[in-house]
Formats: C-alpha cells, sequence, structure tokens
C-alpha cells in the first residue's frame, strides 16, 4: 500500500478546485448568420454563472490568453429564454473565407478557444452543406448525426425546424448540449442556419435561441457573391401576405 502524505492530497485538491473556478460557465455556443456570410457572424451561449462576459476573437490561434487577442466585443444582445441566459455577439468586417479563433472571458474565468470560418465571397470556391431538420424525437440519432458534422466539417449546415418535440426549456436546453457534439476536435464550430417547424410554438424561440434576423423568421442570405442564395421560409405563416410580398 503506497501511503500519499496528507500535503500532497491538499494540493492535488486546491489544483483541480483552482482549475474548476478558472473555468468560465460560457456553454452550448452556436455560431450563426444575420447578414454578409463572408463577412460577418453571430457567436451565441449560455452563460450559465458568471457575470460581465466578453468576447475576444483574433485570426491567429492564441489559445486562451485573452490579452494577447486583437479584438474584443460585449454581448450585442442577451435573451431570458427556455431556462437560459443566452447571450449573442454580431461581429462586423471580418475578412471572406478566414478562420478566426475566439474565447469568452467572464467574471468567473475563461472558456476554451474556439474557432469559425467565414464563408467565400466569390462564386470560384466550393461550399459543402449539410441539410436536414426534425430531431425532436430520437436523441441518439440526433447525437450521432451530430457526430457526423464534426467529421464532415460542413460550411454550414441548414436545420428545417421541429428541433424539440414541445419546445420547452429542458428539451432545449439537451437541443444545444447535444449541438455541441458537432465542434470539431479542434474546436471549430460550423454554423446553422434555422428555419421554424411547426414543433416551434413561436416565432420566439428562434429569435431567441438563434438571433435569427427577423422576427418574422423568414429571411435570405448569398454565399459566394452570386454562387447561391438560400432563402428560409416560415411554413407558420399563411400562403398570403407579406412573406409572399418579400418573397
Amino acid at each position: 500500500m503506497i501511503l500519499i502524505p496528507h500535503r500532497a492530497i491538499r494540493l492535488v485538491l486546491f489544483l483541480l478546485f483552482a482549475i474548476q473556478f478558472c473555468q468560465a460557465r460560457s456553454t452550448r455556443f452556436r455560431v450563426m448568420w444575420r447578414t454578409n456570410p463572408a463577412t460577418s457572424m453571430v457567436i451565441g451561449w449560455d452563460q450559465v454563472s458568471g457575470s460581465n462576459p466578453r468576447l475576444y476573437y483574433d485570426t491567429q490561434d492564441l489559445g486562451v490568453e485573452s490579452n494577447k487577442y486583437a479584438f474584443s466585443e460585449p454581448p450585442h444582445q442577451i435573451t431570458e429564454a427556455k431556462m437560459m441566459r443566452n447571450h449573442f455577439v454580431r461581429l462586423q468586417n471580418l475578412k471572406p473565407n478566414t478562420v478566426y479563433y475566439f474565447l469568452v472571458v467572464d467574471s468567473e474565468g475563461s472558456s476554451q478557444r474556439y474557432s469559425f470560418k467565414t464563408a467565400p465571397d466569390t462564386p470560384d470556391q466550393p461550399l459543402a452543406i449539410i441539410a436536414g431538420g426534425d430531431s425532436r424525437n430520437y436523441r441518439a440519432a440526433r447525437r450521432f448525426a451530430n457526430r457526423m458534422v464534426s467529421k464532415i466539417r460542413p460550411d454550414l449546415v441548414l436545420f428545417a425546424g421541429d428541433m424539440t418535440g414541445g419546445d420547452s426549456g429542458p428539451e432545449w436546453s439537451e437541443w444545444l448540449t447535444d449541438w455541441l457534439a458537432t465542434i470539431g476536435a479542434d474546436g471549430r464550430i460550423f454554423p446553422i442556419v434555422v428555419a421554424r417547424g411547426n414543433h416551434e410554438s413561436s416565432n420566439r424561440t428562434l429569435s431567441q435561441i438563434f438571433d435569427v434576423p427577423t422576427t418574422s423568421v423568414y429571411y435570405g442570405l448569398t454565399f459566394g457573391e452570386s454562387l447561391i442564395r438560400i432563402y428560409t421560409l416560415n411554413s407558420m405563416i399563411a400562403v398570403g401576405g407579406d412573406q409572399k410580398t418579400w418573397l
């Protein structure tokens, strides 16, 4: 039997506590677009605890040393919804077809380092797109599909609604926790473009969770200058009316 001195045990426990304390409680990260996919990105997360979060970002991978990052932004939108404190930073004037590295620092510490990539701004660059939806019933399959996203590493994911069955807080917390499985082993987060299904009880759900560009949840995004235009329609709106006029 090996005897470990009490002092050594106390030191290990202290280090474990310090590591836990220094880890910010920002989680359930996702990235989206509100405007030009080549020059913008929205970073969203659930701020479980801690205060005054700020996002640090750069085109260089600077790890978790936030003081070395060239740029930083506070949240531009905060929503208390579905048992979460959703924070959104809307980045603009980014470089096209470029990887950006980022982390969130708050009063309790720092998140891990993540990254995203802006879309190309010329039609000669290929795009890899994954499209699907209706992940409400079979959580094991949802997790498997999310892990496939992390391996395929697409430029974007088109998600056609019906994320959950009942649009409840616990369901959304689980869904966003499962979405973390889409993140690459290197911390790359792949953008999601969402639409409303009939299991989302209101337009407000997608505004509060994904910071979609319009409160009516129909919008369009152009990729690669003239390569492709993607229209997201709201099937819960009548056939006629403002959406038809817009389209």
